[in-house]
């Protein structure tokens, strides 16, 4: 049943554009004993479909800028080669702390473009007050 609400989650996070799989992934390892390869490959497996799905409605409402998504399908797939390479070679536990390492960079990635924005929209807004 958790399985079930977990895929839900992950579902609803991957059509807001949240990153599904990550959702996914964070709450297989938090609320399972399932290793780290195994909550890749179900994740892997839980991509498929879903992102099937996004493609069609980003699609449909013309928002897939194809020149970009060619060259992201090509790098992705080396990247993919290499990290799946990687991934076999590290211990599991290992494998968990790097994962969430690369999730906290991520993180504080996404709060300071999020803040600078912030920054760049009230100083916009600043100025055009300023100039009536």
């Amino acid at each position: 049943m958790e399985n079930l609400l977990f895929g839900v989650i992950a579902g609803m996070g991957a059509a807001l554009g949240l990153g599904g799989g990550t959702i996914l992934i964070l709450l297989l390892n938090f609320f399972t004993d399932i290793k780290q390869y195994e909550i890749q490959g179900i994740n892997l497996v839980f991509f498929i479909p879903a992102s099937i799905i996004a493609i069609y409605v980003n699609y449909k409402n013309k928002l897939i800028d194809f020149k970009i998504a060619k060259k992201c399908i090509f790098i992705g797939i080396f990247g993919s080669i290499i990290g799946s390479f990687l991934a076999s070679k590290i211990e599991n536990s290992h494998l968990k702390r790097y994962f969430g390492i690369f999730l906290l960079i991520i993180a504080i990635n996404g709060i300071y473009t999020f803040i600078s924005q912030y920054k760049n929209k009230k100083n916009s807004q600043n100025k055009n007050i300023s100039k009536k």
